[in-house]
């Protein structure tokens, strides 16, 4: 347990301590005035009025309720919470004196006023307590702290619980009296107000705009109800009140039949307030954490109404004090444990501004509404049913039966709100359709191709491809005039569907177009416009003058012809005439030329020339000739295409031209990967091959090529998986093996802090160290992108995003998001990674999980320089010093026959150095 108590501690950062312990002294002083309070009051209006007035005290509660919070949430809204809680701890202390005077007089009603200050008491200082926290914190903070201060309010409890029970029975004091104590206490938490004076939430401090100031308790209500999770929120209050005021009420009509006089049952009660208080610590301690590290917010908040259920039934079963004291212990004792922790991050997804304006009206008005609609069941069961205390169980088990629907629902809403906030940092576009005869829909495309953004014209050109574009005839030829290049083709392309002649000679115009592809389909248009005979026009082109045109015309045969026309009608002698042209535009027609081979279907003329136009200097002609060998789809260029794999103008496009050979060669292209003989640059482009085919079987054979020592490769495979995953929802992944490649790489992230820890100040590693966080933040991606094949990937992008923002409320949101969506043995390799812990304390949480070899300077280094990893070798080599141990200039005389350039040329530069300063100390000495 001590370890427990120590773990609560531990998780306080540096810089919290100062906020977080008068914090936890400030709930703890609330806590015991309130645990002082309630046995008095308990004790005296069991005594004095009886427990059948229950009923009528809980629905005089609620009433007085709707005023209280009405003020108060007005009060909230419009000045700073701490004053508004310093202010009300004010009040209620002058409303103490002024009932402890009240109390001489003996009256019935007084003890009802009594017990309903008590309980507004409760509610009003806590709620203010937990809206000041929730503000002060955010989610990250919230999560490591909120247990520590509810720690505190047990602590608090059980103090002031012991304490009313020592004081009544065993000095004597009268029960009216323990107000007086109370006093002092509350004094003591006024005091502690004086040094929270510079502590201001960290989200939207201040007051709210003057507009938002006076909010009315209808405005509130209608917030709350156009929210659909703080309705749940609302629900899951009212059913809480529900079922506790009901069990309230059966375990005190127990305890005065078996205490009927007031200093025992007052006794009695601070005993048992005390017991339970040192029950929720014991659960907070033992409990709270595990529960809500392992079960996550849906075991914070379910836990309590599970065991109310189980309560219930055993008190229908045997309704004695035992059984009662069980059920209501069971209650207090996780509702100021971890339900309450639960409860209150519940609120976290919700703004500052937004819990300033409901929190108070949830906290107080609902709970206190709720408590009065349970007093009417009461004096319904009580006075006109005449329901026995074990027949009200039925009605407790209805209950709680809604409480675990609605906390199961606020589970659900709770990770769906951190992920739209998440999903606000990455966009995915739906797909549009558009139907040209609505005419609401025809005005805006033909206003959009009017405009003057280029991209919004080209996203329109495409969107209207297929339709009926007779209608924006007019502005298609408009744009045949657009200084883009790639507009004036595909507005051109759109064109030739249209059958009219009125464009012919504006597309003449374009046979002089700087853009190929733009003269191509020129030509094509005019040979399918002419008032001759198509095959005369075309063959007039081919025979002309103009180089550019006749290779034009080339491709235009060969890219409309059918049944092998296109074979027939180019020889050889016209492509070998093209290709040999020695003018300013022999890169375009050398680019047409290799466009038109991707058209024949004789496969004798593009294996001939084919090989040389894909290693073409001009990138142009170079992709020109890929394309075409991915229309062919001959085998016969797979080798010339893999050559070209680490080619970087050209990657995209070799990689959909080897994918296009279908999924029979991915042996062939995994065999590739896996030869190491095969260039480093040519197998980290491999994996992009998989992911142009999302089949099963591409998922299969990236996850065998994951058994890659080297990270960059690794990289690169996970890359392409997570290209599948998000493409095709229906590819089966194996999660038990990518759940073996996360802990590897969680294991090579420690191993690399590790490393960089040992790390000397005296030694020129500033490279080194730089370089080691690089590949810790690359092992990060990594895992995050391995996460993104077992959960929703675009949740993992975003909250990697967020992550990596730079800011603080963004980086909280996404681990809170993480918490809740990832299951415990993922999160217990991931999380010590980013959640805000120093360093140091990062290593240990890794050393707690893993072996991890390294724990001396040589060690560290030693483990570079023997690595595979290239880059972190050098940056190794660079960092040995004279000062360094003679092992580690050993290896660097070693690296001076490495394989590698760079390690080698690091090792001569390193070594000449350490000659020189060897030689320097001993002309010295």
């Amino acid at each position: 347990m001590l370890k427990k108590i120590a773990n609560i501690f531990y998780d306080i950062r540096k810089g919290e301590w100062a906020s977080a312990f008068l914090m936890f002294l400030l709930h703890f002083f609330l806590m015991v005035a309130l645990y002082l309070l309630k046995p008095a009051r308990d004790s005296l209006f069991l005594v004095e009025i009886g427990p059948k007035q229950l009923p009528l005290v809980y629905i005089l509660l609620a009433l007085v309720a709707i005023p209280v919070t009405q003020l108060l949430s007005n009060m909230t809204q419009k000045y700073d919470v701490k004053k508004v809680l310093h202010w009300s701890l004010l009040i209620l202390i002058l409303n103490l004196l002024i009932l402890r005077w009240l109390l001489w007089l003996r009256d019935p009603w007084i003890y009802m006023v009594f017990y309903i200050w008590v309980g507004i008491f409760g509610l009003l200082v806590i709620s203010q307590f937990w809206l000041y926290a929730n503000g002060l914190y955010d989610a990250a903070q919230s999560k490591r702290l909120f247990s520590f201060l509810n720690l505190g309010a047990i602590i608090g409890a059980i103090a002031g619980s012991g304490a009313s029970s020592l004081l009544v029975s065993n000095l004597g004091l009268d029960t009216r009296n323990l107000l007086y104590a109370c006093i002092g206490i509350l004094l003591v938490c006024v005091l502690i107000f004086r040094y929270l004076k510079q502590m201001q939430p960290a989200e939207e401090p201040g007051t709210l705009p003057e507009e938002e100031r006076r909010t009315s308790a209808p405005e509130i209500i209608k917030t709350v109800f156009k929210s659909r999770y703080q309705l749940i929120l609302a629900g899951i209050i009212g059913m809480t009140m529900l079922a506790t005021t009901l069990v309230d009420y059966q375990f005190k009509s127990i305890a005065y039949d078996a205490y009927p006089v007031t200093a025992e049952l007052t006794s009695f009660m601070g005993k048992f307030y005390g017991g339970l208080s040192f029950a929720s610590f014991l659960i907070q301690i033992l409990l709270s954490a595990s529960i809500i590290r392992r079960l996550g917010l849906g075991g914070a908040v379910l836990s309590r109404p599970v065991g109310l259920t189980i309560g219930s039934i055993l008190l229908m079963i045997e309704p004695v004090l035992a059984t009662a004291v069980f059920i209501r212990g069971y209650d207090d004792a996780t509702r100021y444990s971890i339900d309450k922790t639960g409860r209150e991050l519940l609120y976290l997804p919700l703004s500052q501004r937004v819990k300033k304006k409901t929190k108070v009206f949830l906290d107080i008005f609902v709970d206190r509404f709720f408590r009065g609609i349970a007093g009417v069941f009461l004096l319904i069961f009580i006075f006109v049913i005449d329901l026995s205390v074990q027949q009200i169980s039925f009605f407790v088990l209805i209950v709680t039966g809604c409480w675990i629907t609605l906390g199961v629902m606020a589970r659900r809403e709770y990770v769906h709100k951190f992920r739209d906030s998440l999903s606000r940092r990455y966009v995915d576009p739906d797909n549009i359709a558009l139907d040209l005869d609505e005419s609401s829909l025809y005005e805006s495309v033909r206003q959009a191709l009017q405009s003057d953004n280029s991209s919004q014209i080209l996203y329109v050109l495409n969107l209207v491809r297929g339709s009926d574009v007779d209608k924006l005839a007019g502005e298609l030829s408009d744009l045949l005039h657009h200084q883009s290049s790639e507009i004036r083709h595909r507005a051109l392309e759109l064109l030739g569907s249209i059958q009219d002649q009125h464009y012919v000679d504006d597309v003449k115009k374009l046979l002089q177009d700087e853009d190929p592809d733009v003269r191509l389909e020129a030509i094509y248009y005019l040979c399918q416009h002419s008032e001759e005979d198509p095959s005369r026009v075309i063959q007039s082109y081919l025979d002309h003058s103009n180089e550019k045109l006749r290779s034009a015309a080339l491709g235009c045969v060969s890219k409309h012809s059918t049944d092998g026309e296109g074979d027939q009608a180019i020889d050889e002698s016209l492509i070998e005439e093209l290709l040999n042209d020695k003018s300013r535009e022999s890169v375009v027609i050398s680019a047409q030329v290799a466009q038109a081979l991707g058209y024949l279907s004789e496969g004798e003329k593009p294996r001939k020339y084919l090989p040389r136009l894909l290693n073409a200097k001009a990138r142009s002609v170079a992709k020109a000739a890929i394309e075409s060998v991915q229309r062919l789809k001959d085998d016969y260029f797979i080798s010339d295409l893999l050559d070209k794999l680490d080619e970087p103008d050209l990657n995209l496009e070799v990689r959909n031209a080897l994918a296009s050979f279908g999924e029979d060669y991915l042996p062939l292209y995994k065999q590739k990967f896996m030869d190491e003989s095969v260039e480093l640059s040519k197998r980290r482009r491999i994996p992009g091959i998989f992911r142009q085919l999302p089949v099963q079987k591409s998922v299969d054979y990236l996850m065998e090529m994951l058994e890659q020592s080297n990270p960059e490769l690794r990289y690169h495979v996970i890359k392409s998986l997570n290209k599948l995953r998000k493409n095709r929802e229906d590819l089966s992944f194996e999660n038990k093996t990518v759940r073996e490649y996360l802990v590897d790489e969680a294991r090579e992230y420690y191993e690399l802090l590790s490393i960089k820890l040992v790390q000397r100040d005296n030694l020129p590693n500033d490279i080194l160290i730089r370089s080691l966080k690089d590949k810790m933040n690359q092992s990060l991606e990594r895992i995050f992108r391995l996460l993104g094949l077992i959960y929703n990937p675009m949740d993992m992008y975003g909250a990697y995003l967020g992550l990596q923002s730079g800011r603080n409320q963004n980086r909280a949101a996404s681990i809170e998001f993480l918490d809740n969506i990832l299951e415990y043995d993922d999160k217990q390799y991931f999380f010590p990674i980013v959640d805000a812990m120093d360093e140091k304390s990062r290593l240990e949480a890794g050393r707690e999980l893993f072996e991890l070899e390294v724990d001396t300077y040589e060690k560290g280094v030693l483990t570079l320089l023997e690595s595979e990893d290239s880059w972190l070798k050098t940056c190794a080599i660079f960092s040995v010093s004279t000062a360094c141990p003679e092992i580690l200039q050993k290896k660097v005389y070693e690296a001076l026959d490495d394989d590698h350039p760079l390690i080698r040329e690091t090792a001569e530069l390193v070594t000449k150095r350490l000659e020189g300063k060897k030689s320097a100390d001993g002309h010295h000495h």
